[in-house]
């Protein structure tokens, strides 16, 4: 039994520029100390994305259940998983949600152990949001690496790695959520919750203009039946109280002359047939424009 062809659709995946992430690597004393303490992510540093298997895999999600669905079974990534691919245990603890406290600037500069009043010189907010320009961020990891301020380095390299790859919002600018999450370590169920809600809320959009395009095809339908329920009518007037009776009351006060009727309705009918022929013809192109592209150029 032929499966049914599945609708692709397209996605773009962003690309976060990583070379000045890269480059601060070199600072890095203890490799194997910051995984333990900070997980895989120097890594997902140097993973390249692949589009092509990103798009394919997001063909199979499947926004009404949840899930990704290929032909013989479902796919739920968990937690755990999440937490075995980027080396970083769930903590037992309520996890983001967005409606915690904004950190002051004393609190960001205890976490990143620098000055409060480079935090406060550098606070900037970008698209309605509070947050640290990369660049400010990158000066000051390269400061603190050069001088082997570990402690200091490793929290403003972590905070980057956060901001511009786990949780980018804007380029080249760490927002206050990134900020929050990094403050309490715990970045695994954001990442589930974060790759869920935006899959879902494409496929949900595309799936809106699906509805709009079928609301389209079935009002245009209605439009062209209704102009041939209209000729109908008038050709019905015309036939049955115009010509087969012309001694009715009130056709009686039309002007009288048959061959002038006749060549009306003569005329009616004939649009009447062409508009037949063209309704099929828009049917059909309707139709073929509702289908997947691949059965749209084997179909007749």
């Amino acid at each position: 039994m032929e499966r049914p062809k599945r609708h692709t659709k397209k996605y773009n995946f962003r690309q976060p520029d990583v070379k000045e992430l890269r480059n601060l690597t070199s600072y890095v004393l203890d490799p194997l100390g910051f995984k333990a303490r900070y997980g895989k992510l120097l890594p997902l540093l140097t993973t390249q994305v692949d589009e092509g298997l990103m798009s394919t895999l997001a063909q199979f999600y499947d926004p009404l259940y949840h899930c990704f669905s290929f032909p013989d079974f479902q796919l739920l990534p968990t937690l755990e998983e999440y937490s075995h691919l980027i080396g970083i245990p769930i903590l037992d603890q309520v996890p983001f949600s967005g409606l915690e406290s904004i950190p002051t600037a004393r609190e960001i500069a205890d976490l990143l152990h620098i000055d409060e009043a480079l935090i406060k010189a550098n606070l900037t907010t970008k698209g309605g949001i509070q947050g640290l320009p990369s660049e400010f961020l990158v000066a000051q990891a390269t400061i603190y690496g050069k001088a082997m301020s570990e402690d200091a380095f490793e929290a403003l390299f972590v905070l980057l790695i956060y901001g511009l790859v786990l949780f980018p919002n804007f380029d080249k600018f760490v927002d206050m959520n990134a900020i929050r999450i990094f403050s309490v370590l715990n970045p695994v169920p954001t990442l589930l919750g974060d790759a869920y809600f935006s899959l879902h809320l494409r496929n949900a959009k595309e799936e809106l203009r699906e509805e709009d395009l079928s609301r389209a095809w079935i009002r245009e339908r209605e439009e062209l039946l209704q102009q041939l329920k209209e000729k109908d009518a008038l050709i019905e007037f015309l036939e049955h109280r115009v010509i087969d009776d012309p001694n009715d009351t009130w056709t009686s006060l039309l002007p009288q002359s048959s061959k002038f009727w006749k060549r009306k309705y003569d005329q009616l009918a004939k649009e009447k047939a062409d508009m037949e022929v063209a309704y099929e013809r828009e049917i059909k192109k309707l139709c073929v424009s509702r289908l997947p592209a691949s059965r749209a150029t084997r179909d007749p």
